[in-house]
């Protein structure tokens, strides 16, 4: 088990998706999103195990996902993330990724290129 890491409960968001958090005392970690919640449960199998963190940081952020996918756009834009377990080029990508606008659309290469990695799409896909 990694020091530090929380891992949140399942909980299904208004729409389609049910999605799995992953958190540190830093932030954000991981955001599992899948259409079932079997499904979610499979994809975070292969992380440490934890201890739930609070039902009220758990509220808030599901509160925050929810107002996310009912338009509020900017709900999610001051979480915490903590990339410290990514490598210095995921790090990269995700820090770019993270400052699309909502409706702006950007692939790989546009990533790649603005990162200063003109052949780099298929390793920004990757990080992601």
């Amino acid at each position: 088990m990694s020091p530090g890491i929380l891992q949140l409960k399942l909980t299904r968001l208004p729409g389609p998706l049910c999605v799995g958090l992953v958190l540190s005392e830093r932030g954000l970690c991981r955001v599992v999103l899948e259409t079932s919640r079997d499904r979610v449960v499979d994809a975070m199998r292969s992380l440490p195990a934890a201890t739930p963190p609070s039902d009220a940081l758990l509220r808030e952020l599901m509160k925050r996902f929810g107002a996310y996918q009912r338009g509020e756009h900017d709900a999610l834009r001051d979480v915490s993330v903590d990339l410290s377990g990514r490598s210095a080029f995921q790090r990269s990508v995700l820090t770019c990724v993270r400052e699309i606008r909502f409706g702006e659309v950007m692939t790989y290469g546009e990533l790649a290129r603005r990162l200063g990695r003109p052949k780099g799409a298929r390793a920004v896909g990757g990080a992601l």
